[in-house]
Order: structure tokens, then sequence, then C-alpha cells
């Protein structure tokens, strides 16, 4: 399946009539109506883009390690 990179970050209207929030470099599908209707709004989406996303976070501590969030510094122990 290909897919296409919003090029504008904007309101437009579809197809159908209603509003449509477009934020540029959010993937879409090629086949979307939306990308069907104006194609003038978005590009092809090259190998490059999708290497150049930042590496997602890992939200919960794995076995054995531990993850101290913001907050209170530890007490110093005299």
């Amino acid at each position: 399946m290909a897919h296409v990179v919003a090029t504008a970050t904007c309101v437009t209207a579809g197809p159908d009539g209603n509003r449509v929030r477009l934020t540029q470099g959010v993937v879409w599908n090629a086949d979307d109506p939306m990308v069907l209707y104006r194609p003038d709004l978005f590009r092809a989406l090259e190998e490059g883009d999708r290497t150049s996303r930042r590496p997602v976070e890992q939200a919960t501590a794995a076995p054995g390690e531990v993850k101290r969030g913001p907050g209170r510094p530890r007490k110093k122990v005299d």
C-alpha cells in the first residue's frame, strides 16, 4: 500500500464538504478519498521519511530495571 505525507498544516473541505484538519508531516494512505480529492496538499512518502522518526520511549521498566520519574530527589543518608 502506498503512502503520502501532508505538506501543510491547514483546515480544508473534503470531498463530502466536511472540514478536514491536515497536519504537516502526517502520513496518509495514498488511496484515501481526501488525498485523491486534494493531491496538491500531499507528497509521496520517501524512504528517508520512514527512518527519520524519533524512537519510541519504553513506558514501563523492563524486568530488573529501575526507572525513576520526575519528582523528589533521593534523600542522602549520613
